[in-house]
């Protein structure tokens, strides 16, 4: 495991949830309601020690290892259909991170897309990042085998699901960010999120 997944992955550990025994994928997409807060209500702040523009939640925000792994592959399966390449958002990767991380605390990704905070995708994009307009997300999660097997398992499931299939090849989408929490260095659980944009 890279140094700074690791890291990554011991700060993330620091909001553990309940364990679960099965694997989901969700799917949605919603006209942006009005919502009104700053980037920083969405930073990653396990017990205090990271906060908006920290290192952990420049953590957070950076893809590395199976996230950078998943949206090359996301890329390539895109290039496969003749469909262009899709770019990293900054602005997608904190409502994309506090999706998973938010999953990651509960047990589970919900496939109605619906956070804690009772935000559904459009909101909590707009109120993490300021983001509006188009916009999309796919999530997964999976325990064991389902896990171990990382991005790989993800995106065959959703390569097998219609509606997520949609999103992977939909040709309005130009941006994206790919973020996962998970639990422990063999990676246990995880939970991922990708969101889609066109600015």
């Amino acid at each position: 495991m890279r140094t700074a997944s690791l890291r990554r992955n011991v700060v993330r550990l620091a909001t553990a949830g309940v364990l679960s025994l099965a694997s989901l994928g969700g799917i949605a997409a919603v006209a942006a309601p009005a919502a009104s807060a700053a980037p920083a209500d969405c930073a990653y702040n396990p017990g205090g020690r990271g906060g908006y523009g920290s290192y952990v939640d420049g953590l957070a925000l950076n893809q590395m290892d199976w996230e950078q792994d998943l949206a090359n592959a996301i890329n390539s399966y895109r290039a496969s259909k003749g469909l262009r390449s899709l770019a990293y958002s900054r602005t997608l990767a904190r409502p994309a991170m506090w999706a998973s991380l938010d999953s990651y605390n509960r047990g589970f990704s919900p496939s109605n897309h619906v956070d804690t905070r009772g935000m559904g995708i459009a909101q909590r994009v707009q109120f993490c990042s300021g983001y509006t307009g188009f916009v999309g997300e796919i999530n997964y999660w999976g325990t064991g085998s389902q896990a171990y097997t990382g991005w790989q398992a993800a995106l065959t499931w959703w390569k097998n699901s219609p509606g997520h299939n949609a999103w992977l090849l939909n040709a309005q989408a130009t941006t994206f960010s790919v973020q996962m929490a998970y639990e422990g260095e063999t990676r246990t659980r995880a939970h991922y999120t990708v969101v889609f944009g066109d600015h």
